[in-house]
């Protein structure tokens, strides 16, 4: 893959700009247990562990079992940058906040690839800053500090550009999709999960004749991976009987490890917000799938197929994500399987941006011919807007409590410890 210098520029400051808000808020959501894990790892790691699963020095050094199955890719690169930005003096927060703006400068990037080969390289710019400004990505940023399933967002591009090529007839797309799929696995399984169902849906549309044989290679491709990311999840499903299951009960609890109620929107301003700035996603992909059924005329034939299982699958999305599911979900583990309702979300976010780039392509106006990138860089802004909303209902935290906490030998706030360090004081 090469990429021309202006893209690269156009990443840095689209992702500059992506993470601003970090800057002007507090951290939240999960921001200390990342704290806690890009520390721990990227010590162990360059100390000669290559795989850690155990915060040594956890709990005035007992240790903690607080890592041992959390998925290891974003924090093995968070580790690589640790010790060039220790260098500067900056600390785990800084490390945190470079992991999250290169997640945004590789998604603008992978976002351009998978678009660029559906509509033009400049059009494709406008869909990559869609991309990494659509709100669920944001709220995952700024509200969730969600590091390995926006890391995962970042791959996801990539499984849909290789799916089409692969169903398209390109052989050699094979093993990159594999690996795609593998370093998607390593990041977050629930997400992966429904971007294999987009991959999967996007297949059957566009497989014709001969070209059904591509679907069983797109399933080969992924048995590959899952057998090369063995060393991940076999010891995790080894030890799952073991598991609490008073505590994997309480998980199904946890409204953003299920599927969205009525409740939940009215009782959890976070999930008012989500709904919120879902429905109007939603509400985006449906009109811009309407408007390609209406015309699907002017669109080649391979890519009217690719638009309406996008289509199919932005419904799928909020469906499996919201109460309408609840019968599918309530009739499996769904939370030991590792597959969250919550994530489904985002085949919402795929299909409004593939959708959105099939409109700028090919289902401009007159007008808009003239003003096209006027018009699209202002919903975008709105996209960005709706997103920032999240920071309203984030709860502050001191950045300076970590490394008070850190100081005590206590990695995170949230590990069940023994009573002999209970009396460490902050």
């Amino acid at each position: 893959m090469r990429f021309p210098s202006t893209i690269f520029i156009c990443a840095l400051l689209a992702a500059t700009l992506n993470v601003v808000p970090l800057l002007l808020a507090s951290p939240g959501g999960d921001i200390f247990f990342h704290y806690a894990l890009i520390d721990c790892f990227s010590h162990q790691f360059w100390q000669g562990d290559l795989y850690p699963r155990w915060c040594i020095e956890a709990n005035a050094g007992l240790g903690s079992p607080a890592f041992l199955f959390y998925y290891p890719l974003p924090y093995y690169l968070a580790a690589f940058a640790y010790p060039a930005l220790k260098l500067f003096g900056l600390g785990v927060e800084s490390v945190t906040l470079f992991s999250f703006w290169l997640s945004s400068v590789v998604a603008f990037l992978t976002a351009w690839l998978w678009l660029k080969d559906v509509i033009t390289p400049r059009r494709a710019l406008l869909g990559a800053l869609a991309y990494i400004f659509m709100p669920y990505r944001m709220k995952l940023m700024l509200f969730n500090s969600a590091l390995a399933e926006l890391w995962c967002l970042t791959w996801t591009p990539l499984l849909f550009l290789y799916t089409r090529r692969l169903v398209a007839g390109e052989h050699a797309s094979w093993p990159k999709l594999a690996l795609v799929i593998a370093a998607s696995l390593i990041t977050h399984i629930s997400a992966t999960v429904f971007a294999l169902l987009g991959c999967g849906v996007q297949a059957l549309c566009q497989a014709s004749g001969g070209r059904r044989a591509s679907i069983l290679a797109l399933a080969g491709a992924g048995v590959l991976a899952i057998a090369a990311t063995a060393v991940y999840w076999v010891p995790a499903m080894y030890l799952q009987p073991f598991l609490n299951a008073e505590a994997l009960a309480e998980s199904h609890q946890v409204p953003i490890n299920r599927y969205m109620t009525i409740e939940d929107i009215v009782h959890y301003g976070g999930h008012a917000y989500s709904a919120v700035t879902l429905v109007l996603t939603f509400l985006m992909a449906a009109a811009l799938g309407v408007a390609a059924i209406r015309h699907r005329d002017a669109l080649p034939v391979a890519v009217r197929r690719e638009a309406m299982a996008w289509l199919i699958l932005a419904v799928a999305g909020i469906v499996l994500c919201s109460f309408l599911s609840a019968p599918l979900w309530q009739r499996f583990d769904y939370v030991r399987m590792g597959i969250l309702p919550w994530r489904a979300q985002a085949l919402v976010m795929y299909g409004a941006v593939y959708l959105l780039a099939v409109k700028m392509q090919w289902l401009v106006s007159p007008r808009q011919q003239k003003t096209w990138k006027g018009d699209y860089v202002a919903l975008i802004g709105f996209m960005g807007l709706l997103a920032v909303m999240f920071l309203m209902e984030r709860v502050p935290m001191e950045e300076s409590l970590y490394r008070r906490i850190e100081r005590a030998q206590i990695v995170t706030a949230r590990e069940y410890r023994p009573p002999a360090t209970d009396a460490v004081e902050f």
